[in-house]
């Protein structure tokens, strides 16, 4: 009975062994809550007008509140599903002092500040504008417009100057036709699903840092149209003259139309001349600083121009790729924090400086320093072709 167990000093011990219990649950929570990302504390520090949605959207932009804090009103309305009113509120409440240190305390206790997002699709898509029209056969156009923006696109529901290419579906419409008038690069459902699932492998198997989609109207890309005369000659016989110089003089933006086409059609001296792909050649101007290739209607242009910026990335990835490969050779855990020290080289010091927060964040690393390193049983050789490197990597 509860006399019996108050008699012997039982009943006593209960309320603390439960409030025990109930604190260290209490305890974890707080602990778990830390820990969440970014996106959760945008939501939860009530700044006007910045729901769930948005703020997981702004999170995943910027991943981090210093680089939001960084951030502008033109640079926040830039997001889809942001626009200019919301800019403003998140622009207006980090300006805020008090708000500024609420959140400077936040992150001295030990709560998240960061978002995660290693397991994003590349942006490749990022700064570009898609308009969907007609019936998509693959995906509804919801489904099309969320994969669109999960590699950094935005989508529209209007064709104007601004949109950098036109998806077309069956029945496509007003839209496809404006596309068209306006020399917007007008792509099917296909080709979309074959560039989004391809880019992450392609940047991975010809290591270039961006793969970037251009439109004609930003002229990077510049192509011309050669008459092929063996073909045409037999076919239009006496205009054949004024019909190659209209092709060699065909604007970008009929070049465009022509490859989408398939043909063309020239008002030559009042007579109607289609023209097909398979009578010329359409070729890309070469582009100082760059390697240019055509296939049908894919061009391809690599910049190869390689900056000491670059460079000094490219050490950094690499540097993360070779202690990846130690991790697993040591049999670490993937949760396993690490400390890393690397010798000096004039190739890789200033990667590793500029890029630690990268690379640490990469490898899991507490620390990553730059050290002279004897040799000894733990030191590990790096052949990074040009040079060497030794490296220390022990569980932290």
């Amino acid at each position: 009975s509860p006399a019996k167990r108050e008699e012997t000093g039982d009943f006593e011990t209960v309320p603390e062994v439960v409030g025990g219990v109930v604190a260290a649950k209490v305890i974890e929570q707080i602990e778990a809550s830390k820990h969440r990302q970014l996106s959760r504390v945008l939501f939860g520090i009530g700044i006007r007008n910045v729901g769930k949605t948005v703020a997981e959207v702004i999170a995943k932009r910027f991943t981090s509140i210093a680089a939001l804090e960084a951030a502008t009103v033109e640079d926040l309305s830039n997001i889809d599903t942001v626009g200019p009113v919301i800019a403003q509120s998140v622009v207006d409440f980090l300006a805020d002092d008090a708000n500024r240190e609420v959140l400077a305390q936040l992150g001295e206790l030990g709560v998240n500040l960061t978002e995660d997002v290693s397991d994003l699709p590349d942006q490749t898509l990022a700064g570009l504008t898609f308009v969907l029209t007609g019936s998509l056969e693959r995906h509804t156009r919801t489904e099309a417009e969320n994969a669109l923006k999960a590699f950094g696109a935005k989508a529209s529901g209007s064709v104007s100057k601004k949109t950098s290419y036109v998806i077309a579906g069956a029945n496509a419409g007003s839209k496809l036709t404006k596309a068209r008038d306006l020399g917007i690069p007008v792509l099917d459902e296909e080709q979309r699903s074959e560039v989004e699932a391809m880019s992450s492998l392609i940047l991975n198997e010809v290591n270039v840092k961006e793969i970037k989609f251009v439109s004609n109207e930003e002229g990077v890309l510049v192509k011309r149209v050669k008459p092929d005369f063996k073909k045409l000659g037999p076919k239009f016989g006496k205009i054949m003259k004024q019909l190659a110089a209209s092709v060699a003089q065909m604007s970008q933006s009929d070049i465009i139309e022509f490859e989408k086409n398939g043909q063309f059609t020239f008002d030559i001296a009042g007579q109607q001349a289609v023209v097909t792909t398979d009578d010329v050649e359409i070729i890309s101007e070469d582009i100082p600083g760059w390697l240019v290739a055509n296939e049908g209607s894919l061009t391809t242009a690599l910049d190869i121009t390689v900056t000491e910026e670059l460079k000094r990335e490219g050490y950094a990835r690499e540097l993360v790729n070779r202690i990846q490969n130690i991790r697993k050779s040591k049999d670490f855990e993937i949760t396993d924090k690490i400390n890393v020290k690397i010798s000096s080289d004039e190739h890789t010091d200033a990667a590793i400086e500029e890029y630690n927060e990268y690379i640490s964040k990469q490898v899991l690393a507490n620390s990553i320093t730059i050290s002279a390193i004897e040799a000894g049983d733990d030191v590990i050789e790096l052949d990074m072709d040009e040079f060497k490197l030794n490296v220390i990597i022990n569980k932290a």
